[in-house]
């Protein structure tokens, strides 16, 4: 494998179609509770049907944002270069993991599904990439990733293309150029 080239995972189709139905279904959700609350008189549960329409007009712009960036990304889930690592699949906007900055790459089960595994990428300096992250709460899930996991990046293949060994194995043989990895 050449390691200076780069190699990219992308988004499984199946994901890409969850989100589309998403779309739809949550345009639907949105529009019909207002067309149909507009008949209705002040008191008899219109307020209600209104917030349930306008937290689905909500989702709808949250999907159409997440998928005009999964557009615009090219559908790019796990991007590798020479210089590093980049996971967009996850959301979290922490840039490109350099490999100077990963110490050892280990796998790890995920806590909620035992059948699903991570690579877990041990960082040097840890709080910089929590701190890259713009929302609050995103970061507070990479400091929850980086006390349990030992590492606020951890790689899934949850919505990839590709299965977990193959993912691995890259990650693996791109790193090896620079260093050693301890396999765990």
């Amino acid at each position: 494998m050449e390691t200076n080239k780069e190699v990219k995972f992308k988004i499984h189709k199946r994901t890409r179609l969850k989100l589309l139905f998403g779309l739809v279904s949550s345009l639907l959700l949105g529009l019909i509770p207002v067309l149909w609350a507009d008949n209705l008189e002040f008191g008899k549960g219109k307020m209600a049907i209104l917030l349930v329409g306008a937290v689905s007009c909500g989702l709808f712009v949250f999907t159409v944002y997440s998928l005009y960036k999964l557009h615009k990304s090219k559908y790019i889930g796990v991007r590798l270069t020479s210089e590093g690592i980049e996971d967009l699949a996850t959301g979290s906007q922490v840039g490109i993991i350099r490999w100077d900055d990963v110490t050892k790459i280990k796998v790890m089960n995920d806590i909620s599904n035992l059948e699903l595994k991570y690579v877990v990428l041990v960082l040097r300096n840890p709080e910089e990439y929590i701190h890259k992250e713009k929302t609050n709460s995103k970061k507070r899930t990479l400091k929850l990733k980086n006390d349990f996991y030992g590492s606020p990046i951890c790689i899934s293949t949850r919505l990839l293309d590709e299965p977990f060994d193959i993912l691995y194995d890259t990650i693996c043989k791109y790193y090896s150029v620079y260093k050693r990895p301890e396999k765990v």
